[in-house]
């Protein structure tokens, strides 16, 4: 490839790449542009960083930036952005450096400064603490300029943003080993509570959080505050804990790389919106780990804004009855009424939420601050703050490749499966494509299409719903194990997330699963009551929960028309993950909209990469994936 050099690894260098960081051209009010440029002038998309306000994919910077770029000697690792909050120095920072264990020598790490906040004397000393606590020794150089890299290696991001913080398995295991070599084992009945209330409180809390120290220090809790202590002192602290309780903060991506097995962690939340970055950090170093608990407690009364401030340092209010409700439900405490629990008086609550606010400051409770928020910007006249401006929207992709009946056509010539199991058939349309042995379930076929093939032995028609016919014990009692599975039913995320749960489980390990309709491209055929026109309901809700709760899986979306073909491989049909966090997951799912995501409905497609259906076929075909040898 033309503007970089040859070599292996995951990590390719580039000659000459020119850094153009955010810092460099801010444009209040909108996205802002970062872009790595190799030397054809093209810009490369494996250096692509995202945050809520910045994607880098496509952009293209004015050549009169390019042309008076900075000159960095020597080899460098490409780090991403470089930002002024220490939990974005996580999130943003760290998920590149997985590279660096393919590199030998190297003359230190490269970042891209984020903006002016970012490049503070404090905040780059807090950085670098942070990397020499992870075992980072490397130097660092942050640039805040267009700047020309003699040579940069440039890896996949691993965990960071760009995937909500899902890392990948293999971040995992570098992480665990680089982070934390040494890691101690739980200590047995250890508990820890890792507190807020040291720091300043006008940084955001939980209102009496002193009374919840005192309730949890009478259950045997160790209260620990992390500001005190070292990156290494943290790790090993959060690694020994058998249980830890902790709220929603930067602190918790910490408590995310020491994870261990048969440890379990409780989250207080302090906020309404759920911190999906943090929670998926959590879950994913969990994924592997036996008997490793997560709980996400969210008693949240009322959340409560500074008024004359735009920032996000809230103050939680919880409920603390229903609190120690949940600690002892998730067995973070023991029930024994016998243990005083504090809840705070109306005197207490108001004592607590005057601490750091300024003189003569109030605050509003969370449903005023958007007609607040309105009126600030109306005020400042729309440009003082990028965070207070209308979202930026994703560019939504066309779904147009290869229309999903050839594509599943074809799948069927490529797997032949012995056993094919179709979920929605209805007119029959698709299961005239079999050329095996099927089962098709739905409660009410209209069959019009040819549905008897020459290869097929057994050919059965389960007029059910597909609970039902999971619950009838159908296919056990049968040995029917599927290699092909189509699940097209009802329109509804958790419907198709229950028939993939038990679809799995009827599965041959190297069997394969479709999922239809998981790539909407407007709100309205994303609805869950079917309108006129095309109509995938929800069911791309399906499609994340299992992003993030079976990284195991190999997950890959094609492009196909008119609504996508999600195939599913590397199948474990004695994994019951999703199982257990069915009735959570539904729950903290059902209000998400495809519109109040990130980006809105083009935000959807920052989980996954769409792939051309021909790329998927051939990819199956040179894994091997051939089922049954053709007759």
């Amino acid at each position: 490839m033309p503007g970089h050099a040859t070599g292996g690894g995951r990590t390719v260098p580039y000659l000459n790449a020119i850094v153009v960081p955010p810092a460099a051209r801010r444009r209040p009010g909108r996205v802002l542009p970062m872009a790595v440029i190799d030397r054809t002038g093209e810009s490369v998309a494996a250096a692509a960083c995202a945050t809520h306000r910045l994607s880098s994919a496509s952009y293209r910077p004015d050549p009169s930036l390019l042309a008076g770029a900075e000159r960095l000697g020597g080899t460098w690792l490409w780090g991403g952005l470089f930002s002024h909050h220490f939990g974005h120095q996580i999130t943003r920072s760290l998920g590149r450096l997985a590279g660096l264990a393919e590199l030998a020598d190297i003359d230190g790490i490269l970042f891209a400064q984020l903006d002016r906040r970012a490049a503070t004397a404090a905040n780059t000393a807090l950085f670098r603490r942070l990397l020499d606590g992870l075992g980072i020794s490397q130097p660092v150089h942050v640039a805040a300029t267009p700047t020309e890299v003699e040579r940069l290696h440039i890896g996949p991001d691993l965990f960071g943003e760009q995937t909500d913080c899902i890392a990948a398995p293999a971040y995992v295991d570098w992480a665990q080993r680089q982070f934390l070599p040494d890691a101690p084992r739980p200590v047995p009945g250890s508990r820890l509570y890792v507190t807020r209330s040291r720091l300043d409180p006008a940084l955001g809390r939980i209102i009496c959080e002193d009374l919840l120290e005192e309730n949890l220090a009478r259950h045997g809790y160790d209260i620990f505050a992390p500001e005190a202590h070292s990156i290494p002192d943290q790790l090993r602290r959060y690694a020994e804990a058998e249980t830890i309780v902790t709220t929603d903060g930067s602190h918790g991506h910490l408590i995310a790389f020491a994870r261990q097995s048969g440890q379990r962690v409780a989250m207080i939340a302090r906020r309404q919106d759920a911190p999906v970055n943090l929670v998926n950090h959590l879950e994913s170093f969990g994924a592997g780990l036996s008997d490793a608990e997560l709980h996400y407690l969210s008693v949240l009364r009322t959340e409560w804004w500074p008024r004359e401030r735009a920032d996000n340092r809230s103050l939680g209010e919880i409920d603390f009855a229903a609190l120690r409700r949940e600690l002892a439900n998730c067995g973070a405490i023991a029930s024994d009424a016998s243990i005083p629990w504090i809840v705070p008086s109306e005197a207490e609550l108001e004592e607590s939420k005057a601490r750091g606010l300024r003189t003569g400051e109030q605050l509003i409770p969370a449903e005023e601050r958007p007609a607040f928020l309105a009126e600030l910007r109306k005020r400042r006249g729309m440009t003082a703050d990028p965070s207070m401006t209308a979202p930026v929207l994703d560019p939504v992709p066309a779904i147009d490749g290869l229309r999903y009946f050839r594509m599943l056509s074809r799948l069927h010539g490529l797997l032949k499966p012995e056993w094919y199991l179709e979920i929605g058939t209805f007119t029959g349309k698709s299961l005239a494509l079999a050329q095996g042995n099927y089962v098709a379930v739905d409660p009410e076929f209209r069959i019009e299409h040819p549905i008897v093939n020459g290869r097929g032995r057994e050919m059965l028609l389960v007029q059910k719903t597909s609970d039902d016919f999971f619950a009838s014990d159908f296919l056990r009692r049968n040995r029917i194990a599927f290699n092909l599975a189509f699940l097209d039913g009802l329109h509804l995320f958790e419907a198709l997330l229950r028939d993939f749960i038990n679809t799995e489980k009827a599965m041959d390990p190297g069997g394969v699963i479709l999922l239809h309709d998981c790539c909407p491209t407007t709100r309205r055929m994303a609805e869950r009551e079917r309108p006129k026109g095309l109509w995938t309901g929800d069911v791309w809700k399906t499609l994340l929960i299992l992003l993030r709760h079976r990284p195991d899986l190999k997950i890959e979306v094609a492009n196909a028309a008119p609504t996508g073909l999600v195939v599913i491989s590397n199948l474990d049909p004695k994994n019951r993950t999703l199982g257990k966090v069915y009735d959570k997951a539904v729950a903290e799912y059902s209000s998400l909209s495809l519109d109040g995501l990130p980006g809105g409905v083009g935000g959807l497609y920052r989980h996954f990469d769409l792939k051309a259906p021909e790329a998927v076929l051939a990819g199956l075909g040179a894994a091997g994936k051939a089922i049954l040898p053709a007759e």
